[in-house]
């Protein structure tokens, strides 16, 4: 077996054990990453030989704790760079606008949350930290697709077939292509109950110093307050998405 082919297995079935509820005998985790049974127990012997996948006295696995080790690292590399800088901006953004501020980036095909901030009103919405979920749906990840280099936006884009919004509606790939593309252009994007039904959310990149994109900044909230108010939330996201570009560490 080539090694690229051991790595994306290997990288399958720690993602699969990341969305288990629990441990996983090995026989089901080789079902569920689509594996020979003798190929995943060989696996999970490198891996635990590493320590980023751990086995109970029935042979039962579950990410180890190496895997917490790697996680804390990206999560103190990430607060200074980025996180620090820009927590100021999304309280006061939220607590302007009585709507909650996220931040979010690219992870692989994914947009996941790197922060949360809620503002202080009694009807809010709270999104926990390190929420995944597909780039091509909702503010918060369109933001993102929209300023990847080309080679991996269309990646995400070839991924996209047979997904649905939180409605059920399928999404249609010509019409996201021409969605981004006004995005790159207005640099803001503003959409409504795609990743979470009765949501609405506007959104605008972090670019770094050459134009690379960073994260996206975007104001969440129920619809029937955040989409009457969309024009004006879009000038307050993309000022504080540049106040968030100018704090950060040169």
């Amino acid at each position: 077996m080539s090694g690229t082919r051991v790595l994306e297995r290997s990288l399958g079935m720690l993602f699969e054990l990341g969305d288990a509820d629990g441990r996983l005998p090995i026989a089901e985790l080789a079902r569920r990453a689509n594996l020979p049974a003798s190929t995943a127990y060989r696996l999970v012997e490198d891996l635990e030989s590493q320590g980023l996948v751990e086995r109970d006295g029935g042979g039962e696995v579950t990410l180890g704790l190496r895997v917490l080790e790697l996680a804390r690292r990206v999560e103190d590399r990430v607060a200074s760079s980025l996180l620090e800088p820009a927590r100021v901006i999304m309280r006061a953004l939220a607590s302007e606008h009585g709507e909650t501020a996220l931040l979010t980036a690219p992870s692989g095909l994914c947009a996941i949350g790197l922060d949360a901030v809620a503002p202080p009103r009694a009807m809010r919405l709270s999104y926990g930290r390190w929420r995944v979920a597909p780039m091509y749906l909702g503010a918060s990840g369109k933001v993102l697709l929209a300023f990847l280099p080309s080679r991996t936006a269309e990646r995400v884009l070839a991924a996209v077939d047979g997904g649905t919004t939180a409605s059920g509606e399928p999404v249609d790939l010509e019409r996201l292509r021409r969605d981004l593309a006004e995005v790159r252009e207005r640099g803001l994007v503003v959409t409504h109950g795609e990743l979470d039904p009765g949501v609405s959310g506007v959104a605008a990149p972090v670019l770094g110093p050459r134009g690379h994109l960073l994260a996206g900044l975007t104001l969440v909230g129920p619809t029937d307050r955040v989409g009457p108010a969309a024009e004006c939330l879009g000038t307050a996201v993309s000022e504080a998405a540049r106040a968030i570009e100018a704090a950060l560490p040169q």
